[in-house]
């Protein structure tokens, strides 16, 4: 079928959004499942047919041109029609969907286990998880609840803090064996440190410790699952976030390469709810994960 006289192809607009919403080609390479090659090449492919450039190249990343903020903005309102008009005509007599927007690391290592309980509790009720690395826009319907881990200084969202996190630097035992030896806070500098792609949480256990890991090598990754892959593997120490590395820790997989777990003020992961039009199943959800809370005490 061809598109209409004007019109880019509809794949391509995908991707336009997918970069938009996360703010990086490979984030949405890997969202999209395609190569962050492939991704260029449609935005290259978009910017050539309308005639405009949408994103600045950085160093760091990319950012909106002032011609592409005011394009996302009707990309993704026409995405949003495009959904709630299949969702109407959909049957009356098909199930609930609810969509839930989560990291990945937080899906595999605290979620799935217990999500059958919920399927039980609600059998008519249509559960899709969505792992991904950038915030869903809830008010576009990019999902009906989100799951995130930081600060809950997200903007045009009401968050609840869910799982306050305690960390503490862990590593393999055999990397902690060969050395060098981690005596003191500040010898963690001699190790490589694994990273996730926003690295602020060694940056606030530090600041808590009082110490200076500037001049420490750095290993900077894409996910955590990836990062405790690679701390399992012996390439760095981690900073071990206890919910989704004390099995592994009581495993002997990984070992804390120093101290005991810390917590620090409002980090942890949190419930991300839209500020209007609040789904009822987004609101059970809500109410079967405080329950999870209060069960794990």
């Amino acid at each position: 079928m061809k598109n209409a006289p004007g019109l880019p192809p509809l794949p391509t607009l995908r991707v336009f959004e997918c970069v938009g919403r996360l703010q990086s080609f490979r984030a949405a390479g890997e969202e999209l499942c395609i190569s962050q090659s492939a991704v260029s090449y449609h935005i290259k492919q978009l910017e050539q047919d309308l005639g405009v450039q949408l994103f600045l190249r950085q160093p760091r990343g990319i950012s909106f041109t002032d011609q592409g903020r005011t394009y996302f903005d009707l990309i993704g309102q026409s995405f949003r029609l495009l959904r709630e008009g299949t969702d109407a005509l959909r049957s009356p007599n098909a199930p609930a969907r609810l969509k839930v927007s989560v990291l990945p690391s937080f899906a595999a290592g605290w979620l799935v286990q217990r999500l059958g309980g919920f399927r039980a509790e609600n059998p008519a009720l249509d559960v899709v998880l969505d792992p991904g690395l950038g915030l869903a826009n809830l008010d576009r319907g990019d999902a009906d609840l989100a799951i995130r881990y930081g600060r809950g200084d997200w903007d045009d969202v009401d968050c609840e803090l869910l799982l306050p996190e305690r960390l503490c630097p862990v590593a393999s035992p055999a990397l902690l064996r060969r050395g060098p030896p981690v005596r003191a806070a500040r010898d963690l500098a001699t190790h490589t440190l694994l990273q996730v792609s926003r690295p602020y949480e060694w940056d606030l256990w530090a600041e808590a410790m009082g110490i200076d890991l500037d001049a420490a090598k750095t290993l900077q990754l894409t996910d955590y699952n990836i990062v405790l892959q690679a701390a399992t593997d012996g390439l760095g120490i981690a900073m071990g976030r206890e919910f989704l590395v004390r099995a592994r820790v009581e495993a002997g997989v990984l070992a804390t390469a120093f101290g005991s777990w810390v917590a620090l003020p409002l980090l942890g992961y949190w419930l991300c709810l839209p500020r209007h039009g609040v789904k009822p199943q987004a609101r059970a959800f809500t109410e079967w994960m405080r329950g999870q809370i209060r069960l794990q005490g």
